[in-house]
């Protein structure tokens, strides 16, 4: 298994992102959100793909959600500024996706 934590894979007019951190339930860190943000920047322009696909490998469960270890990291005021920066900045890009 890739140590990628988002795998990308595209087939004629459509693509997966694939979340790739099973031992950590999928939960997301900063690593995590960096790449599926350059997945969407990549794509994002791209008129021939109509079907943008979030899945996870495994089949016990998709996401955890935020990866909260990996948030001792940082202090409280650098969580709001990057950490919720970062997580909005995603979920603002899949619902205001072109395609």
């Amino acid at each position: 298994m890739s140590d990628q934590p988002v795998l990308f894979s595209r087939a004629a007019a459509s693509c997966r992102l694939t979340l790739n951190r099973e031992d950590k339930c999928h939960a997301i860190n900063e690593e995590m959100i960096e790449s599926l943000d350059h997945y969407l920047n990549e794509i994002e322009n791209d008129t021939t793909l109509r079907l943008v696909e979030l899945t996870a490998t495994g089949d016990k469960f998709f996401c955890a959600g935020g990866d909260i270890k990996s948030w001792s990291a940082y202090s409280p005021l650098d969580m709001g500024r990057k950490w919720i920066n970062a997580v909005m900045t995603f979920l603002i890009a899949c619902e205001t996706y072109p395609n």
